[in-house]
């Protein structure tokens, strides 16, 4: 009689596990469709956030004055390095005010061209401030 009982005990614990694995699978499946909506939703608000816009006057005001600002660092350099160069070569600087414009309109053509060339295919003023 207790072999009976035991066995009785033993298949209702067998049936309990099984109704709890199957409880277990259904919550994982659960805990896995929502943590697959969560991030799809992540993503659509990331590639939202990323879109450039149409952006109004001052916003691009902006946008340029930080470009100009990249285009100035780059005039200086290459006026220092040209300051330093030029004595090499026999020759001074008079005018270092003209210099400098001509070496800020260089810098300008190329900074930007270049930029808006490489894989940003936007000035980084423009992609700092996700405009178009």
């Amino acid at each position: 009689m207790l072999d009976k009982e035991n066995l009785n005990e033993n298949e209702q614990n067998e049936e309990v596990n099984v109704g709890e694995e199957v409880n277990t699978a259904k919550e994982e499946a659960v805990v896995e469709q929502s943590t697959e909506e969560i991030v799809d939703r992540e993503e659509k608000v990331d590639h939202e956030t990323d879109k450039p816009y149409k952006a109004g006057f001052f916003v691009r005001l902006v946008g340029n004055i930080m470009d100009q600002t990249i285009a100035l660092a780059f005039a200086v350099i290459l006026y220092f390095v040209f300051e330093k160069v030029l004595p090499l070569l026999g020759y001074e600087v008079i005018d270092k005010v003209g210099i400098f414009l001509i070496m800020y309109i260089v810098a300008n053509v190329l900074c930007l061209t270049i930029i808006e060339s490489t894989k940003l295919g936007t000035s980084v003023g423009k992609k700092i401030l996700r405009i178009k």
